[in-house]
């Protein structure tokens, strides 16, 4: 018997279907309970403001096209678990309630930052 094999007999819950995500971290709202981090633009954490996601994800995966060969390890099965798991997390149902967004923005067709969306910003480069 395998490990994973061990560990779904010790919490078959875990991954199953209509559960809900794990939070890893206590939630941390900007203003103390229902606005995410970034929802006010001039808004200071720890002295300093957000960056922009994108510029965060650049400076994380930092790699020219000419450090990157073939893995001896990995196929493309693992690109199709990837897609997998994206799916699974986007596809998670969302409560179907749209009492609490009475007279707010229509998400889908405004990129204004106005409850209840929270559109990512662009970076400055490509607002040119």
């Amino acid at each position: 018997m395998t490990m994973l094999d061990q560990t779904k007999l010790d919490h078959p819950r875990w991954g199953a279907s209509n559960t809900a995500l794990a939070r890893w971290l206590p939630a941390v709202y900007e203003d103390g309970f229902s606005q995410p981090r970034g929802w006010n633009p001039g808004f200071l954490h720890n002295g300093f403001p957000l960056p922009p996601v994108r510029e965060v994800t650049r400076q994380v995966i930092q790699v020219s096209n000419e450090v990157v060969t073939d893995d001896e390890h990995y196929s493309d099965l693992l690109i199709a678990w990837g897609q997998y798991i994206d799916h699974d997390i986007a596809f998670t149902p969302q409560s179907s309630s749209k009492a609490a967004f009475a007279g707010g923005a229509d998400c889908q067709v405004t990129c204004e930052n106005q409850n209840p969306c929270f559109p990512i910003q662009r970076d400055l480069y490509l607002q040119q």
